[in-house]
């Protein structure tokens, strides 16, 4: 039995509006860490920072779960408090809302919302937690300009959240690591507290009381921080640090130059992959020879050619870094043949 438009958003509207009452008691009053300001929900909350002690303190913004404006409506979500890799959903009522549905979250580094399906009328979409810390899912209704309806609230994802997720580098740099949220299991924040920063191999990466991570010798490892049951891992990527050294002024064809590949940050041993490429002047052919694979090469430099590229590949742990030198060729007056001058 086929049923009209406005009985179907009617039935619609019901089932919604059934979903949205039943679950909005899971609407969590909860503190935000990171600042809402991105998509323009709220005036930004100063960052959490780690000063000149091994602890930190959190600005909090205030205990208000429509993160601080103005709404028209009420967003339930489905539960209010989501795990790493969750999915959850968020609604609203319709009502007598009309028009087209935007939804966003103000840190997609903490939670990522999708609309569902236009069978929904856009008045149900998913929420997936993907980093600790709290986030203002938000639903703008647009019901025919300039009438802008507006649904906020604030969703919790427990854990421990650092900045950045990830640090690789060259050896014998240093780099930052900062704690961006701290939330309990209970979706409450945690005011603060001295974080325990890990390595699990010093020999790569070291980091000190105040997440400064000192990148040692070529590898992979991670880094923790733990803080009052939360934690997190941080991969670390160290490359050895790789430059030519020697001639640096033009070379005449068909002698030879000597370079050396100087290294910092091997990890008990450093192999090389040495090669030239250079293209001939005459045939326009590009030409690529595999060289050596000790620390210093000799390179003869090619006939016909105005220039030619050396490269070095260097190996330590697993991590490998290279170096690229450009050789100007010039021509050696009174050469007859290409054995040499």
């Amino acid at each position: 039995m086929s049923t009209s438009l406005s009985e179907r958003t009617e039935r619609s509207g019901m089932r919604v509006r059934e979903v949205a009452t039943r679950h909005l008691a899971a609407v969590i009053a909860c503190a935000v860490a990171v600042a809402c300001g991105t998509d323009g929900l709220a005036p930004a909350t100063p960052a959490p920072s780690i000063g000149g002690t091994p602890s930190f303190q959190y600005a909090w913004a205030p205990n208000t779960p429509n993160c601080g404006e103005s709404i028209d409506f009420e967003v339930a979500l489905m539960p209010g408090i989501l795990e790493v890799g969750q999915q959850g959903e968020a609604a609203f009522n319709p009502g007598n809302q009309t028009g087209g549905v935007t939804w966003t979250s103000s840190d997609t580094a903490v939670v990522k919302v999708a609309m569902m399906t236009p069978d929904d009328q856009n008045y149900r979409a998913y929420t997936n937690a993907v980093g600790a810390g709290y986030s203002c899912i938000k639903a703008v209704v647009m019901s025919g300009a300039p009438s802008i309806k507006t649904g906020v609230s604030r969703i919790a994802v427990p854990g421990v959240r650092v900045v950045p997720a990830s640090i690789g580098g060259a050896a014998s740099t240093t780099q930052g690591l900062t704690v961006a949220a701290a939330v309990a299991a209970d979706g409450s924040p945690i005011p603060g507290g001295t974080i325990t920063w890990t390595s699990d191999a010093p020999a790569i990466a070291s980091v000190d009381l105040e997440g400064g991570v000192r990148l040692n010798a070529a590898g992979n490892t991670n880094v923790h921080a733990q803080l009052l049951g939360g934690s997190a891992t941080i991969p670390v990527s160290v490359r050895p640090e790789t430059s030519i050294s020697g001639p640096t002024t033009a070379q005449v064809e068909g002698q030879t130059a000597t370079f050396l590949a100087s290294t910092v940050g091997c990890n008990t041993v450093c192999t090389y992959q040495w090669s030239m490429s250079w293209i001939d002047r005459p045939s326009g052919i590009f030409y690529e020879r595999t060289l050596g694979t000790a620390a210093t090469q000799s390179v003869r430099a090619p006939f016909d050619t105005y220039q030619y590229e050396l490269d070095v590949v260097t190996t330590s742990n697993g991590v490998s870094d290279s170096d690229v030198r450009l050789m100007r060729v010039v021509s050696a007056s009174g050469c007859t043949s290409r054995t040499g001058c």
